[in-house]
């Protein structure tokens, strides 16, 4: 049987991921590394391994707008070391599939110190999120992350309706639905 291609997208820039399924991938859905001023719209991100995508590795004016991503590994995004990020009208659902303790969330935001960019001026807004009941947090932003992160206008659903912030700075939180 042939397997999956993993959208592997290093030092990208100014391109477009749209209207794709990205379907069973054992590694995860798409990986943006190290790219500038990409947009993921229109996307189906389903049943992938360790997340349904990532953005990271100082990539830097990236939209993830108007994706479904579901039932993945641990997150249904992991973007560590990225700037000027905007996640909007996404659905996220059940993602944190492997059951693996605190990194199952819908989204985790982190710094892996690695990389000269630090997680900073990131809008997460107008997303649906329903959870399981294994997720550790639907949204983390763990120590590391700096200023600027918006976490606004999102819906939250299933079982589990939680931020676990851990950043010095302020992180925004206004607006959301559902959330515990």
């Amino acid at each position: 049987a042939p397997r999956p291609i993993i959208p592997h997208n290093v030092a990208c820039r100014n391109g477009q991921i749209s209207d794709n399924q990205i379907l069973n991938s054992e590694m995860g859905g798409f990986f943006l590394e190290g790219c500038q001023n990409v947009i993921a719209t229109g996307n189906i991100m389903r049943n992938n391994g360790s997340r349904g995508c990532t953005i990271e590795r100082d990539s830097t004016d990236c939209v993830l707008s108007d994706n479904i991503v579901e039932r993945s590994g641990r997150e249904g995004l992991w973007a560590p070391d990225v700037a000027r990020i905007v996640v909007s009208g996404n659905i996220f659902r059940e993602n944190g599939q492997k059951d693996d303790e605190e990194k199952d969330s819908e989204i985790r935001i982190n710094d892996e110190s690695r990389y000269p960019t630090v997680p900073a001026d990131i809008r997460i807004e107008g997303n649906i999120f329903q959870s399981t009941a294994h997720c550790n947090s639907v949204i983390q932003v763990n120590a590391g992350a700096g200023p600027g992160i918006a976490i606004c206008n999102n819906t939250f659903t299933g079982p589990v309706r939680a931020l676990a912030i851990d950043s010095s700075f302020e992180v925004t939180v206004a607006g959301n639905a559902g959330l515990d």
